[in-house]
């Protein structure tokens, strides 16, 4: 079966997660094909084409310079009708999960979501999902095709390109849709809210904190650590911090190489939502929270007390 993998770039840099699902639908068996649409993609297309796939499609258009995913979802379900793709996998994302459900308007199909893998029963494409805080896994079906799936966050780390590069062939654009569309970003409470998903330091404050000023004490930190800032669910519903800056099941999974959690008992919408970070630190004044049993490291101490310290010391080994 033939699988379209559409590689989503951020400043003109392929998404780690959008390799990773290329190279795992290439493990599984599957015949897969990268689809790069940029204004100039010959560097780009160069790279992903080391990752083990059959082939690279290139659509070069500046129509694509914006993240808009009309005229990507138009081009991909041009390739599905054209070239008989039997699904459509991409790594979860804001671009991708609108991308994902317009393709499957186009094509009359559906998508699942939230998925850990790819398998193959006969002529049965079968999606692979974890549940109950991973602790079971189910299959789920698609009753009409092409099938597109979502791979949950983080799911598919890729591995160093290979020597070898696949063919890369240039498609047409063809006419797509051009109407004016206008993006405005906007700047969250926090400059670490807009980098969560790609962080390699992430230090988080959750509901042992007091009082919204606080968080002054994680930002703090964070900056002495050069790490983005974020938080658990609960100071969202209280209104303290805007929904980009969660960390969690609910909000941005994460996977950075440093984690700290401060004040966080560690739930499990949350320890989903981090338990692929490289090293945990939990600092709790509760030496029995729940996050106290799966961090690297934990800090018995009023946060209040802990992170100035931190932010302190931190600060001072730089200089040095």
């Amino acid at each position: 079966m033939k699988v379209l993998v559409p590689i989503e770039l951020v400043d003109g840099v392929p998404l780690p997660d959008s390799l990773g699902v290329l190279e795992q639908v290439s493990a599984a068996g599957f015949e897969s094909w990268a689809l790069v649409c940029a204004g100039d993609a010959h560097a780009v297309s160069a790279a992903v084409a080391r990752h083990g796939c059959a082939g690279v499609l290139v659509a070069e258009d500046d129509v694509f310079a914006s993240p808009a995913p009309a005229p990507r979802a138009a081009l991909v379900a041009d390739l599905v009708a054209a070239r008989g793709f039997g699904a459509v996998a991409l790594a979860t994302s804001v671009l991708a999960t609108e991308l994902a459900a317009q393709i499957a308007a186009r094509c009359d199909s559906s998508v699942q979501w939230a998925l850990t893998g790819l398998e193959r029963d006969g002529d049965t494409l079968r999606g692979l999902r974890a549940t109950h805080g991973d602790a079971m896994r189910a299959t789920v079906e698609w009753l009409a095709g092409p099938a597109i799936a979502l791979f949950r966050p983080h799911e598919c780390s890729p591995g160093e390109p290979q020597a070898q590069s696949a063919p890369i062939e240039i498609v047409s654009a063809g006419t797509l849709p051009r109407a004016a569309v206008a993006i405005e970003v906007l700047p969250g409470e926090d400059a670490g809210a807009r980098a969560l998903d790609s962080a390699e330091i992430i230090v988080s404050g959750g509901r042992g904190l007091k009082s919204a000023q606080e968080l002054d004490l994680v930002r703090d930190l964070a900056d002495a650590l050069g790490g983005a800032v974020g938080v658990s669910l609960p100071l969202v519903d209280m209104g303290w911090a805007p929904r980009a800056m969660q960390v969690g099941q609910t909000g941005t999974v994460v996977s950075p190489k440093l984690y700290v959690a401060c004040g966080i008992s560690g739930q499990i919408q949350h320890k989903i939502g981090i338990e692929k970070s490289g090293l945990i630190v939990a600092v709790n004044t509760d030496k029995d929270a729940p996050i106290m049993s799966f961090c690297d490291l934990g800090i018995v101490g009023d946060l209040r007390v802990v992170l100035p310290a931190l932010a302190a010391e931190i600060r001072a080994a730089r200089k040095a």
